[in-house]
């Protein structure tokens, strides 16, 4: 796993602090990428100060978490049906696992402002 550490503010380094204040943290996911999902930002550990609350209403706050707690069950459903199958799934776990797939289809979909960066061209998820 790599850890991208950005400080936006580009204040100066102090020696207590030696990557400054930072305000995003992204952390590639090794399993997006072997699957070849792009941007491969882990959603569930990745983080902003904006996405903390102080800058968020609580609507947006309650989505947020909502959405991160889909994300982390999705994994774990996920490992079960990579290792047997839909069957391993409990009925009451098949939407759980269905919405999962669609909400990370959607946050790794192939942006139309970003065909100029990464030469691959957009196009809209066909979960959404």
């Amino acid at each position: 796993m790599t850890t991208f550490l950005v400080d936006l503010k580009g204040e100066a380094v102090d020696e207590d602090l030696p990557y400054g204040p930072l305000e995003t943290i992204w952390q590639f996911d090794a399993d997006l990428t072997a699957r070849h999902k792009f941007p491969a930002v882990n959603p569930i550990y990745s983080t902003s100060s904006v996405l903390e609350g102080a800058h968020l209403d609580q609507t947006h706050l309650t989505i947020q978490q909502r959405a991160q707690k889909l994300l982390r069950r999705y994994r774990e459903l996920r490992s079960l049906v990579n290792a047997g199958g839909m069957e391993r799934i409990p009925a009451s776990e098949i939407q759980t696992f269905k919405r999962g797939e669609r909400l990370e289809a959607y946050l790794t979909q192939p942006f139309y402002v970003a065909e100029e960066y990464t030469g691959k061209k957009g196009e809209i998820s066909p979960f959404t």
